[in-house]
């Protein structure tokens, strides 16, 4: 008789939760210059129109660069983001896992 080896389980590898990322929703009100880079990778670069919803992602960060504040409407992690500024003005934001908005 010979002996068979028994396969050792081996244990899933975990994956990130979701709080271990940062995700920004954009819905966009009135037309929209956005630049937008997630951990240094530029994801785009555009003029967003009225009524476009746009979704990014990052595992550290995400950063905005935003020609028309008062025409977008920002979530970050699900949490509703205050106005970030008026019709027209320019606005540089980044939001890190270390500084999420609470909710």
């Amino acid at each position: 008789v010979v002996p068979t080896a028994t396969p050792t389980a081996v244990p899933p590898t975990p994956t990130p939760t979701q709080a271990a990322r940062v995700t920004v929703e954009a819905t966009v009100t009135a037309a929209t210059y956005v630049e937008v880079t997630a951990d240094g990778v530029r994801l785009l670069t555009a003029t967003l129109q009225a009524g476009a919803d746009e979704t990014w992602t990052g595992e550290r960060s995400v950063a905005l660069r935003i020609g028309n504040a008062g025409g977008i409407e920002l979530k970050v992690n699900g949490v509703e983001v205050p106005p970030l500024g008026a019709n027209g003005e320019v606005v540089n934001v980044e939001y890190t896992i270390d500084n999420l908005p609470r909710g």
